[in-house]
């Protein structure tokens, strides 16, 4: 991603939302803002990196610019795949675009 000559390799996000209560509390809801938090930086370019650990403030994840056309095809397999994994545990039906 570039703007006026900037490039944005890297950057973080913490999500407070994703914390411990709701993952006690509400553990699908939980695995669902996971997914949610894995895709949604795909539509500007950047793929999910790390994940840093679930405290009370929340969880961090760490993104990065996808390289390539084979880059991005990697990632949705994996997306795939968590998705594939949610929908069984939970009887769910979520799909990808």
């Amino acid at each position: 991603m570039a703007t006026d000559g900037v490039c944005v390799l890297e950057y973080a996000i913490e999500y407070p939302t994703l914390n411990l209560k709701s993952k006690k509390d509400d553990e699908k809801t939980f695995d669902y803002g996971f997914l949610y938090c894995y895709s949604k930086e795909c539509e500007k370019g950047f793929k999910a990196k790390k994940v840093g650990k679930t405290t009370k403030k929340g969880t961090k994840f760490t993104y990065t610019a996808i390289k390539d056309e084979h880059d991005f095809e990697e990632y949705k397999k994996i997306l795939k795949q968590m998705i594939s994994n949610f929908n069984y545990k939970y009887g769910a039906n979520v799909k990808t675009q």
